[in-house]
């Protein structure tokens, strides 16, 4: 395992990569609460579980500036892992599992989304404003492996797509981490 520095709060989520019990790991809270760090941490973490592919998204992503792109490219240099990875512009691949980092826009391109071949883990940021139609395209597309949905997100309204599916309708396979 990767040595971590991440908020108690999140520990779970890294329980969670050996122990498998949750299949959705939701991250919600107010700004400054270390979620986006948190998540690049253990997306790391994932790339060295098998060589499936890692789709980082949101609702709209123009460009791969906007995604967790950066926060990786970050996590990977502080842990001295640049060794470990090919960092191209828009892709990341973790050199000793195959691994690929994808990053998307959910709404604009979510017919590729449905096609990506070994799709196990999903991590959607600023999920508050990811839509319906979105996550019902999303939620059945990854079946390679041990699948994973990263939620991350700042509640707005309780009647939002994300909160609707992923907080109300929680069930014992969703791990909740209120976070800020």
């Amino acid at each position: 395992m990767i040595d971590v520095n991440l908020p108690e709060k999140v520990l779970p989520a890294v329980e969670n990569l050996s122990s498998r019990q949750y299949d959705r790991i939701v991250m919600y809270g107010g700004r400054g609460g270390a979620k986006s760090d948190s998540v690049a941490a253990i997306a790391i973490m994932e790339s060295y579980i098998d060589d499936g592919v890692i789709l980082c998204g949101r609702e709209i992503q123009k460009t791969v500036a906007d995604s967790l792109y950066s926060a990786l490219v970050a996590e990977i240099e502080a842990k001295g892992l640049t060794n470990n990875f090919d960092i191209l512009n828009t892709e990341i691949t973790n050199k000793v599992t195959g691994a690929r980092f994808m990053f998307a826009g959910f709404k604009t391109n979510i017919t590729n989304i449905k096609s990506i071949k070994k799709l196990r883990v999903v991590i959607a940021e600023e999920a508050e404003n990811i839509s319906q139609n979105s996550w019902d395209v999303i939620a059945p597309t990854p079946r390679y492996g041990d699948v994973r949905f990263y939620v991350v997100f700042n509640p707005r309204f309780e009647d939002d797509p994300t909160w609707q599916e992923f907080v109300t309708k929680s069930d014992d396979r969703t791990l909740l981490l209120p976070i800020g």
